[in-house]
């Protein structure tokens, strides 16, 4: 696939209606369709995944350390990302693809020249470059087949956060991607910008009232782009999805429906 194809891709994609993330129509969305984050538990363990989407299971992502980390830094990883590689990150929520019953993806994001990334912010895992455990491997390959895509950059960033604002001053420089974070109660953040000044950051985001900052640099960024194994997707992959489904119809007839629960890396 060259670029003029990945963006008249992209294009396709952008006419969809965008359903936000972690929304009350995404969930929704998402209750009886198989979706890439879960295709490595549905193609290894397919009975043990329905019994766990038919329990019916729902959790506030702020209670579990993991996932408010992640759903935190993944905003500032992707600009980061588009900094870097000087290109714009388009947002989609939940997308489906016509010829795939039954599955849909929420990729994290896809840029102007059509390539899609997928972030990870890991709360403690540790990054190896070269390594990219399998089940992310499987919900890129998932994500790129509901797009039609044929690259996605894998980005993993290791960040730290600071005490305080003078652990902040001492510890960020030049060489380090950095920034304030302004937490409030209802659960929305305000994010500095990642490459200025520490001193206006600072500036910045003390104008904000009643709320946490949080204050962070960057450790480590590593990416690494993967291509679409379109043998593999149509060997095993499909039919993998299929036997899911199958199993998931039968059992919940006499099931409470479901409610996906989120990745907690």
């Amino acid at each position: 696939m060259n670029l003029n194809k990945r963006q008249e891709m992209l294009l396709k994609l952008k006419e969809k209606p965008l359903i936000k993330q972690r929304t009350e129509e995404w969930y929704k969305l998402r209750e009886n369709r198989l979706t890439a984050s879960d295709l490595y538990d549905a193609i290894n363990n397919p009975h043990s995944l329905v019994k766990k989407k038919l329990k019916n299971v729902s959790y506030n992502s702020f209670a579990i350390p993991a996932l408010k980390w992640g759903c935190m830094f993944e905003p500032i990883a992707i600009n980061i990302y588009s900094h870097i590689n000087n290109t714009k990150v388009n947002e989609f929520g939940l997308i489906v693809n016509d010829n795939i019953d039954n599955f849909g993806a929420s990729p994290d994001g896809i840029t102007d020249e059509g390539i899609m990334i997928e972030i990870k912010c890991p709360y403690k895992r540790e990054i190896k470059d070269t390594v990219i455990p399998d089940k992310y491997y499987y919900q890129m390959q998932g994500q790129m087949a509901v797009c039609e895509l044929d690259i996605c950059d894998y980005v993993e960033c290791k960040f730290i956060t600071l005490k305080d604002e003078n652990e902040y001053i001492n510890c960020c420089d030049e060489n380090h991607k950095h920034g304030i974070i302004a937490e409030f109660k209802n659960r929305t953040y305000i994010y500095s910008t990642f490459n200025q000044d520490f001193s206006k950051n600072i500036e910045e985001m003390n104008k904000h009232n009643d709320c946490i900052l949080i204050y962070w640099k960057l450790e480590l960024i590593n990416t690494q782009r993967i291509t679409f194994d379109e043998q593999k997707w149509n060997n095993k992959i499909i039919k993998s999805i299929q036997k899911y489904c199958n199993i998931y119809e039968y059992e919940k007839k006499n099931k409470p429906k479901t409610l996906f629960i989120e990745d907690s890396d």
